[in-house]
């Protein structure tokens, strides 16, 4: 019987988990959306005045050549303004 009583009493836990889990789910994919609107509104009415420039490369494999790319990015909104890619040669 005690057994039975500290198996229930163990799954009691795991269920009140389960379901903490659920609701904390639901709440990050609302959140998740409200960041998305929110970000897309700041990029619409950000005026772009601070920018940065970021460089990236990607480097070659067997057969693609190597790309190196340059964006100016807002600092603001941290929306991409310009993009330069410039692929590299083989050998």
């Amino acid at each position: 019987m005690k057994k039975e009583n500290l198996l229930k009493q163990k799954n009691g836990e795991a269920l009140l988990l389960a379901k903490s889990y659920k609701e904390l789910k639901k709440r990050e994919t609302k959140l998740s959306t409200q960041l998305l609107k929110t970000r897309t509104l700041l990029q619409q009415v950000c005026i772009h005045n601070e920018t940065k420039i970021v460089n990236d490369y990607t480097p070659a494999g067997y057969l693609d050549r190597e790309v190196y790319v340059t964006k100016v990015m807002c600092k603001t909104c941290g929306k991409e303004l310009d993009r330069k890619e410039v692929t590299g040669g083989f050998g």
